[in-house]
């Protein structure tokens, strides 16, 4: 049939009253009393109207109204108005389209707040603009009984109800071969009525469609239900949160924009408070506008608090006045023991379980898992939890509604009882965590629970805490250490410590504290700790221990410099000595302490040591403190290095491995793990067994309390491998560390500058001048004077130079480098230094030779003294000897031991050096020879 093409003219105004009921849907006797008219005579107009339009019925009469602007506009097809711009949401828009598309019913869920009724009008707008029969906009917001549901929606599509009859069975009458979509907005509050409309329209019209919007599932016939997200916090193709803020920080700082803030509007710390309100469009709406008076910063410190914090000026009462009155009209929707549970898992800080939620919620209240598993579905049907399928099947509140729940708990007076119950529950879960296999697994639980427990704590602590909560942060601080997380380990001791009522228990989570702090390298925190523990001590009257906790501080003084950024004065630590002496005479322990302690203080050739350690060692092992004796056999060990007997030094790591296997890993003993392991990895460096240095250092990284903080590890393993010339994996582990020691603070370790700077020499070997002076940027600011490094001779520094100038073919700039007499034993005294010495005093000949100098042969005699138990530099001084008296037929010998040996670089170098037989005859400045290549193994 052709479309109307008749003009208003033609037809009179009666006819047009008539009409216009037609399109409303009246019958014939209902037009007659509305006009005062008879039946016959509105008969008589409505088929002059079909005539004069060339219409076929009564219906397509109705449905022509509206193209002629015949009828008076229906209610129902004025969209409202938006106030201002949509934003973003290209992905989510997509989806409901396709939902809206394929199904006769999509039920858009979300939380109060979220943006679901824009979202909505966005896609359903236009998508009745394309329909035959356009679409309809019923609001139920002021719909309050359930009764008055259909006649809403009949009054928005123009159908009056009927003197007789159904109304029900009028709008599907009107509505019967109607190519249409109704949007029946806000539905949650009358959602059974909403059913009981939408099922028998679905059934009697068959091209209807209806999109509704809810916090609760419709639950009926046809019905497609279509989640409604927060607004990304993501651009798309990123998985960090809070990178740039996708579509939530776009929000943001347009509304803030048009709120007057010109200024101040950090992307990614806009990005983060948006993750803060989990995406909420609502809640980003609001504190955008509050952004001129507050500040993003006042925004983000008011986040604990926003409820209050997020709400308009205007004066409206509606639902989106606020957060607050978002969340109460779902609230008042809840039974009442639903209302109960969402206020009690309002403790839970992230995602939790059924088991939990019974725990914490349903155990105490008579409960069982099923009602509780029930409950929580309900929650998660009103969009008051967010819920993830799996195993187990997990769920969690949106923040601002957590907060909500928070505060009718504490309104009631059950938070003290509730909060009691979920810290109980944290220490049940943490004691149960330490009794299993530390695997990823593990990892994952622990970090659910560490969530939790960091939650009770806070509450605890503002609570006045007590021991149930210092017991809690013990607990925690166990499981972070050994999930490699020292810092925070180190920081919930303490926490501990400052909870606890009783001075001896004070003083031991100091202690264990300090422990933490050393395992994580940082030494003032150390002594710091220490020091509180000693004060702790002698509050509780054990001068013993106090007596122990300051001789500890003496030995990380002067056995631990390296991890101390600001090292105390000589004086003040001979003090805390004489203040240990004075109080440790009636304890063996402490005995043995202030022994190990004193020996520290003399010089490795002082004749005064070995005694001392030996009478240490036997008073530790009275004592029963292995790592009193794990350290005196660590001095000792240093002692053997300078001594010349490298055999010796190694046989002492030997001891200390099986003291160290005989005690557990845990905060008390975790620095004397890594400090073992790292001497056994630098004392069979020293002796050139570089596949067992490297089997010590990766032994280091395997330790649990390292697995996120692996930077001291990865700093052994770059040593051995830049020796032996492994350059690829020295890179990789270059990268390795630098993001490892970035996310760790870059904390201020001397003990980690040798490792900085043997990076920059595998970069200077690889021809990389920018990431060579990277490295050596680096090593400067791991040093406490940075003018030592280009002027010391002796140690790593000038040994690394050394390799690098005679890499470069310039042995007299090497030979520069190594200007100190490798038998002067006051250079060599130092055990950091002494482990150098048997490298040093290879290349000290080698350059001597290379260089041509008259000494040649006096250097590699006394060389050959200086390495004899470092079979590594004992072959390169050997092929020194060699190229000096022309041996060139040996060479190939010196490139197998070097390949037997574990050292790729010295083996190619050795090969380079074949290649060149006429290397000693050359008279020019600059030697040339082979360089190595990244792939050498």
């Amino acid at each position: 049939m052709e479309r109307c093409t008749a003009t208003s003219a033609a037809i009179t105004t009666r006819e047009r009253e008539v009409w216009s009921l037609v399109a409303a849907h009246l019958s014939n006797r209902e037009i007659a009393e509305r006009l005062f008219l008879s039946v016959r005579t509105v008969e008589s107009h409505v088929s002059s109207l079909m005539g004069k339009l060339g219409l076929e019925n009564r219906r397509a009469l109705a449905r022509h109204a509206v193209a002629l602007d015949a009828g008076a506009p229906r209610a129902g097809q004025r969209w409202p108005a938006a106030a201002s711009s949509f934003v973003g949401r290209d992905s989510e828009c997509a989806a409901l389209l396709a939902a809206v598309s394929a199904h006769r019913m999509v039920t858009a869920v979300g939380p109060g707040g979220v943006g679901k009724t824009r979202l909505a009008l966005r896609v359903v707008k236009p998508f009745a603009e394309i329909r035959r029969d356009g679409g309809w906009f019923v609001e139920l917001v002021d719909v309050i009984d359930p009764g008055m549901v259909m006649s809403a929606v009949a009054a928005a599509v123009g159908v009056v109800a009927p003197l007789d009859g159904s109304l029900a069975q009028a709008v599907a009458a009107s509505l019967a071969d109607s190519d249409s979509v109704i949007l029946l907005d806000n539905c949650e509050h009358v959602i059974d009525a909403v059913r009981e409309c939408v099922s028998p329209l679905l059934e009697a019209c068959p091209s209807l469609r209806i999109v509704a919007t809810s916090r609760i599932a419709l639950r009926a016939p046809f019905e497609w239900v279509y989640a409604v997200p927060g607004l990304s916090l993501t651009h798309e193709g990123s998985n960090e949160e809070g990178d740039e803020g996708g579509d939530a920080a776009t929000l943001f700082v347009e509304r803030a924009r048009a709120a007057g803030v010109e200024q101040g509007l950090d992307r990614r710390r806009v990005g983060q408070l948006c993750a803060r309100l989990d995406g909420m469009a609502l809640a980003i709406e609001l504190a955008a506008a509050r952004c001129p008076a507050l500040g993003l910063d006042g925004l983000i410190e008011g986040l604990d608090r926003s409820l209050r914090l997020l709400r308009s000026d205007a004066r409206s009462a509606g639902r989106h006045h606020s957060l607050r009155n978002a969340i109460e009209w779902s609230f008042r929707l809840l039974s009442a023991p639903d209302r109960t549970l969402l206020n009690t898992v309002s403790v839970f800080a992230s995602w939790f379980d059924v088991a939990a939620a019974h725990a914490v919620a349903g155990a105490d209240a008579g409960a069982d898992r099923f009602d509780v598993a029930d409950a929580l579905a309900r929650l998660v049907d009103n969009s008051l939890l967010l819920v993830a399928a799996g195993e187990p099947t997990r769920y969690r509140a949106l923040e601002t509604i957590r907060q909500f729940a928070a505060e009718q708990l504490a309104e009631l007076g059950h938070s003290d009882a509730v909060h009691d119950s979920h810290g109980h529950w944290c220490r049940v879960q943490l004691a149960a965590l330490a009794q299993q296999p530390r695997d990823d697994a593990w990892c994952e639980r622990l970090d659910r629970i560490a969530a939790e427990s960091r939650a009770a704590l806070a509450w605890a602590e503002e609570h006045a805490g007590g021991p149930s909560a210092a017991a809690l942060a013990e607990l925690l601080a166990e499981q972070l250490l050994l999930r490699g997380k020292p810092e925070e380990s180190q920081r919930c001791y303490e926490r501990a410590a400052a909870m606890s009522v009783i001075d001896a228990d004070g003083a031991r989570l100091l202690r264990l504290a300090a422990g933490a702090a050393a395992s994580r390298l940082v030494g003032n925190d150390t002594l710091r700790l220490l020091r509180d523990a000693a004060t702790c001590a002698f509050a509780a009257d054990d001068p013993g221990a106090a007596a122990q906790d300051l001789a500890w501080m003496v030995i990380f003084a002067r056995w631990a410099p390296g991890i101390i950024a600001v090292l105390p004065d000589p004086k003040e630590v001979n003090g805390w000595l004489t203040l240990a002496e004075s109080h440790g005479g009636g304890s063996t322990a402490a005995q043995a302490v202030i022994a190990v302690a004193t020996a520290m203080g003399l010089a490795n050739d002082d004749p005064r040591i070995a005694p001392l350690i030996a009478r240490a060692i036997a008073l530790a092992r009275g004592a029963k403190t292995p790592l009193v004796e794990s350290v005196a056999r660590d001095q000792l060990c240093g002692v053997r290095m300078t001594e010349d007997r490298l055999a010796d030094a190694v046989r002492e790591t030997t001891r200390r491995q099986v003291i160290m296997d005989s005690v557990p890993l845990d905060a008390s003993t975790a620095y004397h793990f890594n400090d073992y392991l790292l001497m056994a990895s630098e004392v069979h460096l020293a002796a050139g067994h570089l596949r067992a240095a490297a089997r010590y250092a990766d032994q280091l990284g395997a330790l649990a309390c390292y697995r996120d903080y692996p930077h001291p590890a990865i700093a052994r393993r770059i040593k051995v491998d830049a020796l032996s010339g492994d350059f690829e994996a020295a890179v990789d582990g270059g990268n390795r560390f630098l993001a490892a020691w970035e996310r760790a603070g870059r904390p201020i370790s001397r003990n980690l500058n040798v490792t900085a700077y043997a990076m920059a020499m595998v970069h200077g070997l690889l021809g990389d001048e920018p990431q060579r002076a990277r490295w050596i940027a680096v090593t400067h600011t791991l040093m406490l004077d940075p003018g030592v490094l280009a002027t010391c001779a002796s140690g790593w520094a000038p040994t690394f130079d050394a390799l690098l100038e005679l890499d470069r073919g310039r042995p007299d700039l090497a030979l520069g480098r190594l200007c100190a007499d490798i038998d002067d034993r006051r250079v060599w005294r130092v055990t950091a230094a002494a482990s150098w010495r048997p490298w040093y005093a290879a290349l000290w000949a080698e350059a001597a030779v290379l260089s041509r100098r008259p000494d040649a042969t006096d250097r590699l005699e006394r060389a050959g003294a200086a390495t004899r138990e470092n079979a590594i530099a004992t072959a390169v001084v050997e092929r020194a000897a060699d190229l000096l008296n022309g041996h060139l037929g040996a060479l190939p010998t010196h490139a197998r031991t070097f390949a037997r040996l574990g050292c790729a670089y010295q083996r190619h170098r050795t090969e380079g050096l074949l290649a060149d037989p006429g290397v000693m005859g050359k008279k020019q400045d600059r030697v040339e020879i082979a360089r190595p290549r990244s792939s050498w193994r």
